[in-house]
């Protein structure tokens, strides 16, 4: 809840949240940032995401909800159920 997670400027992959094996995290009210995503949800886990800004990729992997959230990866743009531009 409430926080800034920023992964940039790293020579491998850049996430502001990986969420990997068998995790199932809520996030909310908080800031993600990741040159490669910045939501990465293994096939493996799930996550619910609400009133937080992404800025770079989602990968959904197996179960990823959005509510109130949105990327500001290009402009503003609200994401659907699924965490997807809809």
């Amino acid at each position: 809840n409430n926080v800034t997670a920023t992964a940039t400027g790293g020579t491998g992959l850049n996430y502001g949240v990986n969420n990997a094996i068998l995790s199932t995290p809520t996030i909310r009210n908080s800031s993600i940032t990741g040159t490669q995503n910045s939501i990465f949800n293994s096939i493996t886990s799930s996550a619910i995401v609400t009133n937080t800004k992404l800025d770079g990729g989602v990968e959904i992997g197996n179960g990823l909800t959005c509510a109130n959230a949105y990327t500001i990866t290009n402009t503003y743009n609200a994401l659907d159920d699924t965490c997807g531009l809809g």
